[in-house]
């Protein structure tokens, strides 16, 4: 599953404060909103002073349980964006790799020669510059590895190193969420001191090596912590992910698991109910998304070989032709018709 999706995180439910308030809110609204009587933001109201804000605070088309304040990513965080690609630029210079600490890449703009050279090479701790005159024992250090540890079948109250034939020194990657979190919030803009490998054999398998201080076999870079948002705004700095890069190691949400999770869980700005309308018994009728005919009025429940719905192969295929436009809640038609089961030529994801 995707990142940060672990441990007790999805053995239970959780209501967040945030979330019990956001539906205490949605309960005091009427269902079907008259959009003509809209009322534009007070002055005492909060105002969206970026295109991020304004997209999110006043999205259209889908259902407030649609939008990423009250996605299932409060409960199972990691569906929405994958965390991880924010952290493998934290540095300046080079890109990091998850589930390693490797460094894959260097920036273009690179010339230190001391920084090319840390191309292949691992980073094993991040030391604190201001402390540098400090006595090693006595400064701050964040490691990047940690050992592998179990319970020993010799002696149930002790424990071994767990290591394999493709680990052999048993160490594992510290989640940089935890590994980082401190570095970034009060060294952003900063200089910190990170001890790398040495350039390993090429015959070396396993990168994974342990840190030792004496005698050092590691190697010592001062780099800068780069600024987690752009100036002024809370979007996250393109330095750290470019357009594409938060979702692009999640799990395969294209094109498999966006037809297979349905109900607004994955993903979340996915349409599910729309051509939504008042029912004459109080309730309402609409469409499944998937529906391969629209305007129906009755909703097809998800079901992985009903034809009534957009397959597989045909989402494989043409994925252009059935994934059709959403304005305001509603089909967007314009070319052919789209209650037929013909695709339709104009179509589109969301929004």
């Amino acid at each position: 599953m995707p990142a940060l999706m672990c441990g007790a995180d999805n053995s239970y439910l959780a209501l967040t404060y945030r979330q019990i308030d956001t539906i205490r809110k949605v309960a005091e609204e009427a269902p079907f909103r008259n959009e003509s009587a809209h009322q534009e933001p007070g002055p005492d109201s909060l105002t969206a002073l970026n295109l991020t804000a304004q997209l999110h605070y006043e999205a259209r088309g889908n259902p407030i349980s649609s939008r990423p304040v009250t996605s299932v990513a409060n409960c199972c965080p990691g569906l929405e964006v994958d965390f991880r690609a924010v952290w493998r630029r934290m540095f300046t210079g080079i890109v990091l790799r998850e589930y390693d600490n490797l460094v894959m890449e260097i920036d273009p703009d690179v010339s230190d020669r001391k920084i090319k050279a840390l191309l292949g090479r691992q980073l094993l701790r991040v030391r604190l510059k201001e402390e540098e005159k400090l006595p090693l024992e006595k400064q701050q250090k964040f490691l990047m590895m940690t050992p592998i540890k179990g319970p020993a079948s010799s002696d149930p109250d002790g424990e071994i190193a767990l290591t394999t034939q493709f680990n052999p020194n048993g160490l594992a990657a510290v989640e940089w969420s935890n590994a980082l979190t401190h570095i970034l919030s009060g060294h952003q803009g900063k200089i910190v001191r990170c001890d790398f490998t040495r350039r390993l054999p090429e015959d070396q398998k396993d990168i994974r090596q342990p840190l030792i201080d004496d005698p050092p076999n590691f190697v010592t870079l001062e780099l800068e912590v780069r600024k987690f948002f752009d100036p002024d705004t809370a979007v996250i700095s393109k330095d750290l992910a470019s357009a594409g890069e938060l979702t692009q190691g999640l799990c395969s949400p294209w094109q498999n698991d966006y037809r297979e999770c349905s109900c607004y869980y994955w993903a979340s700005a996915r349409p599910d109910y729309v051509n939504v309308e008042p029912a004459g018994n109080g309730l309402s009728k609409g469409d499944n998304w998937f529906q391969k005919v629209h305007g129906t009025g009755v909703y097809v429940p998800d079901d992985y070989i009903d034809s009534r719905l957009v397959l597989y192969d045909e989402l494989f295929l043409e994925w252009e032709h059935w994934l059709r436009f959403q304005v305001g809640g509603k089909d967007y038609n314009e070319g052919p018709s789209q209650d037929s089961e013909c695709p339709p030529s104009q179509s589109a994801t969301d929004e």
